[in-house]
């Protein structure tokens, strides 16, 4: 059964169809028959697929199939066809001479060498187990010195951390409070006043002071507002400015 598209070849000497697969029957073939006298003239045979389209395109000279396997195949001729798959093929396959894969140049090992014919170790799991071994390379850290100096190193604080943690003790222990302090100089402020206190001396010589605050003002405006919004929850709100608004 016809599967596919019926069309021309770019000459117009051809007429090219595709074949439906039929299971246990029939494969999918590409099938050419002569345009003048309608003649059988070529098949091509695909295994356990239909062809549902056909394209031959005339620039490039190739014919290319959409299959039902989801696979989109492309027939070309090497002396007629251009580009396209070709592209592909322009890299031919590299010929392997004889003797390019054998390896002329690797280490001979001898395990009974002299100390000054041996080769350095290469692998780095090995050096990293001789720089473990070896006292020099691998080094521990010197402590940092508690107490005196000795060896001419300078004792104490090495570090800037431990600097700092020192000098943080030591401020914490002479840390005065400072209420205390203040309160040391009351008797001598109260008996001899130098700055403010000495403007208002006639002019108000019992001070008075402003007890009431911006926040002690709004807490009693909010409590003289009893109702609260249904909508937020609020008793001062946007809610009804903007239906006003709307």
């Amino acid at each position: 059964t016809w599967g596919s598209n019926v069309i021309l070849s770019p000459d117009e000497q051809y007429i090219v169809l595709g074949t439906s697969y039929v299971r246990n029957v029939a494969n999918g073939k590409l099938k050419f028959f002569d345009a003048k006298t309608f003649d059988f003239v070529h098949e091509i045979d695909f295994d356990d697929c239909s062809i549902n389209h056909v394209k031959w395109h005339p620039k490039i000279n190739q014919i290319f199939l959409g299959c039902s396997d989801n696979i989109v195949r492309g027939l070309y001729n090497p002396k007629i066809s251009s580009k396209g798959a070709m592209q592909c093929l322009i890299k031919s396959e590299r010929k392997h001479h004889y003797g390019e894969e054998i390896e002329y140049m690797r280490p001979i090992v001898n395990p009974h060498a002299l100390p000054q014919f041996k080769e350095p170790i290469s692998n780095p799991k090995k050096i990293r187990e001789k720089m473990r071994a070896n006292p020099q390379m691998s080094k521990k850290p010197e402590i940092p010195l508690q107490g005196p100096g000795k060896g001419g190193k300078i004792g104490g604080a090495s570090t800037v951390t431990q600097y700092i943690m020192r000098t943080a003790n030591e401020l914490s222990n002479e840390r005065e409070d400072p209420r205390e302090a203040l309160l040391k100089h009351h008797e001598d402020a109260v008996k001899n006043p130098e700055f403010i206190t000495n403007a208002y001396k006639y002019t108000q010589p019992k001070p008075i002071y402003d007890t009431e605050s911006l926040e002690h003002e709004e807490q009693q405006l909010l409590n003289s507002i009893k109702k609260v919004c249904p909508h937020c929850g609020l008793k001062i709100c946007a809610c009804v400015r903007e239906k006003k608004l709307m």
